[in-house]
């Protein structure tokens, strides 16, 4: 069996199935689906070679001439993201949901069943329906005695809910979900984050990303600390970091162009060709000192071509992130008003003369 996190094997002898998993039955498996009834078995040749070849369910799909899933359903695989891997006393594996692909593919789907490795080598695949489990991807799971604690959740847009935190405890033995209902301050719609035992009767949750909802800056990072209390299921706030939030979009509202400038810009220094000119013309050198502060400041990482750049100023940690459609500013703490006020002028001064429109800076 594969090692959960290992990229697909390209070993064509590996990777391909055996006589047991026929056309016909790959195409009565090919699809992603739910469990009908909570713990259904739905363990089956075919799933077991994508378990145990890790390929993508494009290349599965490929090897048998199934249907295209552009006009069907996407089909079903283990090659995931955001699926969580918890390893029993007993030496089993318990891998539980996770995500194929993202939503432009059209094999993205997000998963709600449950992956039993033995170690004698058996594999179950159970699933579930999913009010009794939803599609649940980027969470946390914490063994405490013959449960799992199950705490966050990305899943689809549709499903979030905006300012509560999915907990599920997923009974090992009986081999069932149960929604937890928590009281408290939650952390909010919380995903990759950090979970770990506080004594026997709590989890501490920290870092990974919230969704605050469109109208409140989306997905903004975590730097701050809750605890769940396992006895009463509340949630206790254990710190209130003052953080200051920044986006720089273009006023045409067209995306970014940082990335093609960054990819340009990297070829012209390493001095690569791939043979297609780049006829892009910007300055290199603004695009390395894009947000360099105009104050003394300590840079934590090369930021030349990392999508997450970091500073510190006078001891407060300054985070920018570049995404597709806008550039995110984030102060961990707390900098004179008149140095912040520069500081994001003159990056939204930058990106405009790097990509010659109009730049808006709004506060969070």
């Amino acid at each position: 069996m594969f090692v959960p996190g290992e990229d697909e094997n390209e070993d064509a002898d590996v990777w391909k199935p055996g006589p047991e998993v026929t056309r016909e039955l790959f195409l009565e498996w090919r699809d992603a689906r739910r469990g009908a009834l909570p713990g259904e078995v739905m363990t089956n040749p075919v799933w077991r070679w994508l378990i145990d070849s890790n390929i993508s369910a494009h290349r599965g799909n490929g090897h048998f001439e199934g249907p295209s899933s552009y006009n069907g359903n996407p089909g079903w695989c283990f090659n995931r993201f955001g699926r969580s891997l918890t390893e029993l006393p007993n030496a089993t594996k318990l891998m539980i949901a996770g995500e194929h692909e993202d939503h432009y593919d059209p094999d993205f789907f997000i998963y709600n069943d449950v992956v039993i490795a033995h170690p004698d080598g058996q594999i179950e695949i159970l699933g579930y329906p999913e009010d009794h489990f939803p599609p649940t991807d980027f969470h946390s799971t914490t063994l405490t005695g013959d449960e799992l604690i199950l705490i966050g959740n990305l899943s689809y847009p549709s499903q979030r809910r905006i300012g509560e935190t999915q907990v599920f405890a997923y009974e090992i033995g009986a081999r069932r979900f149960r929604r937890i209902k928590t009281s408290g301050e939650p952390p909010g719609w919380i995903s990759r984050h950090q979970a770990r035992l506080d004594g026997h009767n709590g989890i501490i949750v920290q870092a990974g990303i919230i969704d605050h909802g469109p109208d409140h800056g989306g997905y903004l990072e975590n730097f701050d600390s809750w605890r769940l209390n396992l006895e009463d299921w509340s949630w206790q706030r254990l710190s209130h970091q003052p953080v200051g939030r920044w986006e720089f979009v273009r006023e045409d509202g067209k995306p970014c162009e940082l990335f093609p400038k960054r990819m340009s810009r990297m070829k012209t220094l390493v001095g690569f060709s791939d043979g297609h000119p780049d006829t892009t013309e910007f300055d290199g050198e603004l695009l390395d000192r894009l947000y360099d502060p105009l104050v003394p400041h300590e840079a934590l990482v090369d930021h030349d071509w990392s999508e997450r750049t970091r500073y510190v100023i006078d001891g407060v940690p300054l985070h920018l992130n570049e995404e597709m459609d806008s550039v995110s500013l984030t102060v961990i703490g707390d900098l004179p008003p008149a140095m912040m006020d520069a500081y994001v002028n003159e990056i939204r001064a930058r990106l405009a003369e790097l990509e010659g429109v109009n730049y808006i800076a709004t506060k969070w």
